[in-house]
């Protein structure tokens, strides 16, 4: 197998992994998903578009194959609607179970530099 194929193979499982925990964790309360909203194919308002790791805290969203849509309610603004393709994702958090999922493949080199300024910024690292 090419390793263009065997990357596209992986790529594919580490989707499916990612609906499946997703799917699962949501039956039992909220999850929160982190993913690049920089991209093309992420919809959501303009103004929430210039992160390349963009929170959303969910307790319902229609879940695809392809991709996790639904409406975000956020602490503060008004709800807006999404719709994220699973490649996108790259965290995923289970307030219900306290666990968390990170797919380090799927992290944008620029929400990691975000990142360590965001650690830079408060002193401390961010939950893992």
């Amino acid at each position: 197998m090419s390793t263009q194929r065997h990357e596209l193979a992986e790529a594919r499982y580490r989707n499916e992994r990612k609906r499946i925990i997703f799917e699962k964790w949501l039956k039992m309360g909220l999850v929160q998903f982190n993913f690049d909203a920089t991209r093309e194919d992420v919809a959501m308002p303009e103004h929430a578009k210039g992160d390349h790791d963009y929170w959303i805290a969910c307790v319902e969203a229609e879940i695809y194959t392809s991709h996790v849509e639904g409406t975000c309610h956020p602490p503060r603004g008004k709800p807006f609607q999404f719709s994220v393709p699973w490649d996108a994702v790259h965290a995923m958090y289970s307030k219900a179970v306290h666990e968390r999922h990170i797919w380090l493949e799927d992290v944008d080199r620029n929400a990691k530099r975000q990142e360590v300024r965001r650690m830079a910024k408060t002193g401390k690292a961010l939950p893992s």
